[in-house]
């Protein structure tokens, strides 16, 4: 246990300090959805920051296409929900099922074909029966159903101001965010069908529409992120993200001379201080139930 923890508390400094690929389980649970009896893929998404799109992100994707008229067998795996909620909880939950295509169910496993083509986000909410606490979404899954093994999802690219994310900087591009930006989705592609569809999220709660568009964010402003979701005509979509970080004077992250603190610092600070609380606390428990 204590092995457990002091890894734990390493992967939550390195996590802070390095920012990477998180996914979009927002509830803060492990994987637990089950397609035919396998765990869903995670829907990767990168992002530094509190992700905050108007547009649906699906948590877990199914992590292949279906043809129409596939039957697919759906699983909440609660051994694993079980390691967030107590068993006293877990009696009271309802689980509500959409399938994405106006269909709907309830319980723990499910069996659902659908008929026509397209892209679907499955969503699961819990009901706890408790006045007090709202329904939570704890699952949305994307799954594609295709005409044919051969179809090629589309692809989704942006650009802003003429620059591209990658990898190595975690899609993180830097823009004095005192002007203008112009974002660019014309390397988004659909080599099986046409694009039909582009739907931006600024991540400040301002959308836009096309292949191209201008924003202007309003100061101050530290942080965004953008989601370029594009449509081919057949109605399968491909998401991308890239996050804006304010680099100008404006920022109001920016540190003065006399002050080069770094908000970061901080946070890992206190992370590592409630660790070790845990850890002591988890040793001294430990101790006396030996003791007893």
């Amino acid at each position: 246990m204590k092995k457990a923890i002091i890894i734990l508390a390493v992967f939550l400094v390195l996590s802070l300090l390095y920012p990477a690929y998180s996914y979009a389980h927002g509830s803060g649970f492990p994987p637990f959805f089950k397609i035919d009896d396998k765990i869903a893929d995670p829907y990767f998404l990168q992002s530094v920051g509190v992700f905050s799109s108007d547009l649906t992100i699906p948590q877990d994707t199914a992590g292949k296409n279906f043809l129409q008229g596939e039957q697919l067998n759906f699983e909440i795996d609660e051994s694993r929900i079980g390691t967030v909620y107590t068993p006293d909880v877990m009696d009271k939950i309802k689980y509500k099922w959409d399938f994405g295509d106006s269909d709907h169910a309830d319980g723990v496993k499910n069996s659902h074909v659908y008929k026509k083509n397209g892209s679907y986000i499955l969503t699961i909410t819990a009901d706890y029966h408790d006045p007090n606490t709202p329904d939570q979404l704890i699952e949305s899954l994307l799954i594609n159903i295709v005409p044919d093994k051969n179809y090629q999802l589309p692809k989704s690219a942006i650009k802003v101001n003429g620059k591209s994310s990658n990898e190595k900087n975690y899609n993180i591009l830097d823009f004095d965010l005192v002007n203008s930006l112009s974002f660019d989705g014309s390397g988004s592609y659909s080599k099986s069908s046409q694009l039909v569809k582009y739907s931006w999220d600024f991540g400040d709660d301002k959308t836009g529409n096309g292949i191209s568009s201008n924003h202007e964010y309003e100061l101050p402003q530290a942080f965004a992120t953008v989601v370029l979701r594009v449509y081919d005509q057949n109605g399968f979509f491909a998401d991308s993200y890239v996050n804006i970080r304010n680099s100008g004077k404006n920022d109001p992250n920016a540190q003065s001379e006399n002050s080069k603190i770094n908000p970061r610092i901080i946070v890992i600070g206190i992370v590592a201080v409630l660790i070790l609380i845990a850890l002591v606390l988890m040793i001294k428990f430990r101790s006396g139930k030996e003791k007893n």
